[in-house]
């Protein structure tokens, strides 16, 4: 078990104990008074069980906090995630957490809550200006993508696929300046796909969606994109143009299988 010494370690500044055969529950008092500066704290891959403590929140200079692969059942404390923490990289995945995602305080770099039992829709205030990372992939989560994710200037990488989410792509995606990372695979996502013509991104997973169409010019010569996966939609029209548009990318993998489309292969799509 994780167990706390007698007396104060103000020198440390780091506790590394990932992937052993650590078991039982973190320990939910003195963790401030015992390490007064702890920076970075990685439980990850063991077998820890029970709930978060909020105690966690009272480590004031914590930037980095791991979790994941553990047995962590319950909900994210509140104050973890209040606003005000140095917290910037927060990972919590493969585990049996639950309830909503309540905040993302400005300030967080790193967000990793795939492979746990979140439910409800996303906050408000999910793409705040901070967020690089963001996975909330593998959840019960719901409601639309928020189409403020255009006011995250320095999102990069978003992870939503195998959940509940509905509605159309919101346009404000697909003109984000700096995202390179987009999976919204497996959900329940209906309406055209927007052009990413002006978009930087390089890998876009879309598939087992209903998607029904694409925009008449999805890429252009500047595009970067190195994979796309549309495949398990209900996707008809506009092939021949998003092919010819395809020509200027990148391109290395297309997968479009169990779709709509009719009509002969374009010839395009053997000169990619």
């Amino acid at each position: 078990t994780f167990q706390l010494p007698m007396s104060p370690l103000p020198n440390i500044q780091t506790i590394d104990v990932s992937d052993n055969t650590i078991n039982g529950q973190i320990p939910s008092n003195n963790f401030n008074s015992i390490y007064p500066n702890l920076q970075h704290l990685n439980l990850s891959g063991n077998n820890i069980q029970g709930s978060i403590p909020s105690e966690l929140s009272q480590l004031s200079l914590m930037y980095s906090l791991d979790l994941s692969e553990n047995q962590l059942s319950g909900k994210i404390p509140e104050n973890i995630l209040a606003d005000g923490h140095p917290l910037q990289f927060l990972k919590l995945s493969n585990n049996m957490l639950e309830g909503p995602i309540l905040n993302i305080p400005n300030g967080l770099e790193t967000l990793i809550l795939s492979h746990n039992r979140f439910t409800g829709r996303l906050p408000s205030n999910i793409f705040n200006s901070s967020l690089v990372s963001l996975d909330v992939s593998n959840n019960h989560l719901v409601g639309k993508i928020p189409s403020r994710i255009k006011n995250s200037s320095r999102l990069k990488e978003l992870y939503m696929s195998n959940n509940h989410f509905e509605g159309s792509i919101p346009i404000e995606l697909a003109e984000h300046e700096d995202l390179t990372y987009l999976d919204l695979s497996q959900n329940n996502l209906t309406g055209h796909v927007p052009s990413f013509a002006n978009s930087p991104v390089k890998f876009m997973h879309l598939n087992n969606n209903h998607l029904s169409g694409l925009s008449k010019r999805m890429f252009n010569e500047n595009s970067s994109l190195v994979m796309l996966d549309l495949s398990y939609n209900e996707i008809s029209n506009n092939i021949q143009d998003m092919i010819q548009d395809l020509s200027y990318t990148r391109l290395n993998f297309l997968l479009l299988k169990g779709n709509h489309f009719i009509g002969d292969i374009p010839k395009q799509l053997c000169q990619l």
